[in-house]
């Protein structure tokens, strides 16, 4: 946890040295506060924990430029893409296996509500700047494994029961398991929904 120390007060430092103004959304006091919470409470936490309180301090400076990455952090991801159209989470992307998932709707993750969980990681979702960049942000971050399970939305840290429904209203269960963020981006293969607007 020594480590886990030093990282937050880097952290710290480099904001407070680099950002053109750190406090115009969080006060100076609350954002001190929120360090020292988080430092309280290192040795009850496992490092995704950590992660995610951090992710979550992070957004609340409120600008989009401003990011806790998870570049140099090993994640999986749900072999699945998903984007809110019409107010409903669709698969728009997915692996030649799962191919029969594009175009549904996913309603449950774990037997918890997708708008639910929505919720929760929209409020660590990185990169934000509006709310249409939320949305796409929130959708990247949905898929990643590790932030579900350390957010205890699932069950197991890499995979998941995801609940669907077609537009004929028909449900269906599939299990999926996370794949590693080098093979998902390097080695696996993947189909797309085409999305037609109608003027």
């Amino acid at each position: 946890m020594e480590n886990w120390t030093k990282d937050i007060d880097f952290y710290k430092t480099n904001l407070e040295q680099n950002h053109i103004d750190l406090y115009h959304t969080i006060s100076k006091v609350e954002f001190e506060k929120e360090i020292q919470q988080i430092k309280s409470t290192l040795n009850k936490k496992s490092d995704v924990e950590i992660i995610i309180d951090l992710m979550r301090l992070t957004r609340k400076i409120g600008d989009g430029h401003t990011a806790f990455s998870l570049r140099g952090v090993e994640t999986h991801l749900f072999p699945i893409e998903i984007y809110k159209i019409n107010g409903q989470w669709r698969v728009i992307k997915t692996t030649h296996n799962h191919s029969n998932l594009l175009g549904k709707i996913v309603t449950n993750i774990d037997g918890k509500s997708i708008n639910k969980i929505a919720r929760e990681v929209s409020e660590i979702a990185q990169y934000v700047e509006n709310k249409q960049s939320e949305i796409i942000r929130t959708g990247e971050y949905l898929m990643i494994s590790e932030l579900l399970f350390g957010l205890q939305l699932t069950n197991n840290e890499f995979k998941a029961e995801f609940s669907f429904i077609d537009d004929n209203n028909k449900a269906s269960n599939v299990m999926l398991n996370a794949i590693n963020n080098k093979d998902y981006y390097e080695n696996t293969d993947f189909q797309t929904f085409k999305i037609i607007s109608v003027r």
